[in-house]
């Protein structure tokens, strides 16, 4: 990986034919061209830590070789399928795929590309677009990061409406009442702690599955419960006074008592 990475994978074969001595290196080529991979897995989720699995699996992984049928070379995570490297060419590519030949011949999108492969993939502009199904069929966080971008696009309005619901009914379950909740300025305050740029953006998430409605509903909640937090402990602290103060009176009372039976008994 450590020859793929400097010289490319014209160096990585010769090495492995033992031509080294006829290769040409491109070491800046290869290193701006990996770190152009690190910016557009970046650019493909808003989550860190599934940034930081796609680098390690995509680009520190064991990789293939395949071919267009122009002779292009691409460089593949092992493992993936036709429609990984449909979407590595361009996410119109991947989107409008309807099908793929390897070495001349149909398989299905879940074959598993070889090293030097020639993977030939047929688009129709007349497609629908992406299949559900094959978030199953992908390997890479790239392709499945577009086949999710497409559906979100797709059903945005459905799942703003769908994301205020489920908020809604959180809170309901929580025991708040969503419409004291729910302001513009309250819904702005967790879009900006959540780093979304737009209200429905939120809601989008939450109707998608990105985002979990309990976290939302906590955030809302946060000043509520702040305040019931310090109305308890105040009330806490009056019932000690209060009881303090019963037992203090309890005491002076008995002491009075006694001293009145004393005196008595003096008389």
């Amino acid at each position: 990986m450590h020859r793929v990475a400097e010289f490319g994978v014209a160096a990585h074969w010769a090495y492995k034919e033992g031509k080294t001595d006829k290769v040409e290196t491109t070491n800046t080529g290869n290193k701006l061209n990996w770190f152009k991979q690190i910016i557009e897995l970046q650019e493909d989720t808003d989550d860190a830590s599934d940034f930081m699995d796609s680098v390690k699996g995509e680009l520190f992984g064991d990789h293939v070789y395949a071919f267009t049928p122009k002779g292009d070379v691409l460089d593949l995570p092992k493992g993936a399928g036709p429609l990984d490297m449909a979407y590595s060419i361009h996410t119109e590519v991947g989107n409008h795929t309807t099908g793929a030949t390897i070495n001349g011949k149909i398989v299905p999108l879940d074959y598993e590309i070889k090293n030097g492969d020639i993977v030939d993939i047929k688009t129709s502009s007349n497609s629908a677009g992406p299949n559900r199904d094959w978030l199953k069929l992908v390997s890479t966080r790239r392709a499945r990061n577009k086949i999710k971008q497409f559906f979100r696009l797709k059903d945005r309005e459905k799942n703003v409406d769908l994301g205020r619901s489920i908020i809604e009914r959180q809170l309901r379950e929580f025991k708040y009442d969503p419409k004291a909740l729910m302001t513009k300025d309250q819904l702005q305050k967790v879009v900006d702690k959540l780093h979304y740029q737009h209200i429905d953006d939120l809601f989008a998430a939450v109707g998608f599955g990105d985002l979990q409605p309990v976290g939302v509903a906590n955030r809302l909640t946060e000043d509520v419960r702040h305040e019931q937090e310090e109305l308890r402990q105040r009330q806490e602290e009056r019932e000690l006074l209060e009881e303090h103060q019963s037992i203090t009176n309890s005491e002076n009372e008995s002491d009075t008592q006694r001293k009145r039976k004393l005196k008595a008994s003096e008389g």
